[in-house]
Parts: structure tokens; sequence; C-alpha cells
């Protein structure tokens, strides 16, 4: 999935685009 898992284990998504949850 995410390809930066630890992007979000610490809360820090910069909308990299790597996931869906950006």
């Amino acid at each position: 999935m995410a390809k930066y898992k630890i992007e979000l284990d610490r809360n820090t998504c910069i909308g990299c685009g790597a996931c869906t949850v950006a």
C-alpha cells in the first residue's frame, strides 16, 4: 500500500501521493 509507511506512523503526511491517504 503506502510506500512511506513511516509518514503514516509519525503522522506527518506530506501528501506525497504514495498512498490513497493523500
